[in-house]
């Protein structure tokens, strides 16, 4: 395992100017760079989403020099990965002169407002069709509203990820197929909070 060139003995979140870092003494190095206040360690949150579903976040800073993104990270069990789950993810940018605990009170609010109002609906139906979402023993629906962070693989092909699921194109257009006669409209944002 490498280690952060700085302490010693974390291990590299990423490299900048060549020099492998840790999360922690990356933030510090920009912290003194641009003179806001240092990124102090968060604790987790943890959140009960609608369909009784517990989730922990790791939240975290990056600096971005005069900017600060903020993260909510889902923490997720090998199995849950080999299930399809990519974990959720929030993520917000903000003035570093804004008190750390002010941007982080934002984040929460962002993720439990999320977690409340999940993009997916869970079917309480013991029958499977092919419009349905299958994931970890249960059956979804898309819910009336919903957000959706597209991402594409490495084979090139569009994926969903929707509240943490991967959902392959071909999956998200039979969950479509349901809805048919009904109109959608789409919003393409850059965070959570504009969404």
């Amino acid at each position: 395992m490498d280690t952060c060139t700085v302490c010693g003995t974390e291990k590299v979140d990423l490299v900048k100017n060549g020099f492998p870092f840790c999360l922690s003494c990356y933030n510090k190095s920009m912290a003194n760079a641009y003179g806001h206040q240092e990124i102090k360690e968060i604790e987790k949150l943890e959140v009960v989403d609608e369909h009784g579903f517990a989730h922990t976040f790791k939240l975290e800073g990056y600096s971005l020099g005069q900017d600060i993104q903020w993260g909510a990270f889902e923490c997720l069990d090998e199995e849950a990965r080999k299930n399809g789950r990519q974990g959720y993810e929030f993520k917000i940018i903000e003035d570093s002169q804004i008190p750390q605990d002010e941007a982080v009170e934002k984040l929460r609010s962002i993720v439990l407002h999320n977690m409340k109002n999940t993009s997916l609906k869970k079917t309480e139906s013991p029958f499977y069709d092919e419009t349905l979402l299958s994931r970890d023993d249960f059956h979804f629906s898309l819910n009336d509203e919903g957000f959706a962070y597209i991402s594409v693989g490495k084979d090139n092909t569009l994926k969903l990820i929707i509240d943490g699921y991967e959902i392959s194109s071909d999956e998200f257009l039979k969950m479509l197929s349901r809805m048919e006669a009904y109109q959608f409209h789409w919003k393409f944002s850059d965070s959570w909070e504009n969404s």
